[in-house]
């Protein structure tokens, strides 16, 4: 049994509907926020997600940094370890042209050393050469839809 009300649909279908809307959008958000975040955070998914799709709120909780995440800024410092409790973004979606989207990061703890110039890690330094191929990539096709 289905009806309307005020142009939305009610019961079993509405209801499927919307679940079915709202697990495509969270999916589609975890791959936006991958392609951002992905250089600073590890792992980023769903499970992490809560979103308020309407108001435009997203939030993040437990995510790691990446050890390598300060590395493009060449200071002689490395992340030992690190982490986010809660990352807030409000996306202003009927204004994106003209609002910013505002980030807020609670609880961030990281644990900083000096740089050794003898520690190597060959896959780590693969890892991030990848990234840095995949980034040029990305922002190559971008020009090119341009």
């Amino acid at each position: 049994y289905q009806r309307r009300v005020h142009g939305e649909e009610t019961g079993f279908h509405g209801r499927l509907l919307q679940a079915l809307f709202a697990s495509m959008f969270e999916s589609l958000v975890v791959n936006i926020l991958n392609r951002y975040l992905g250089p600073y955070v590890v792992g980023l998914n769903s499970e992490q997600l809560r979103v308020a799709v309407w108001q435009g709120n997203v939030e993040l909780e437990g995510l790691s940094l990446r050890r390598d995440a300060l590395r493009g800024l060449n200071l002689p410092i490395d992340i030992k370890a690190g982490f986010i409790g809660k990352l807030v973004m409000n996306i202003p979606w009927s204004a994106l042209k003209s609002k910013s989207v505002n980030l807020e990061i609670h609880d961030l703890f990281i644990l900083l050393g000096p740089s050794l110039l003898g520690e190597f890690d060959a896959n780590a330094e693969e890892e991030y050469l990848q990234r840095v191929k995949a980034d040029r990539l990305l922002a190559l096709e971008a020009q090119e839809l341009r």
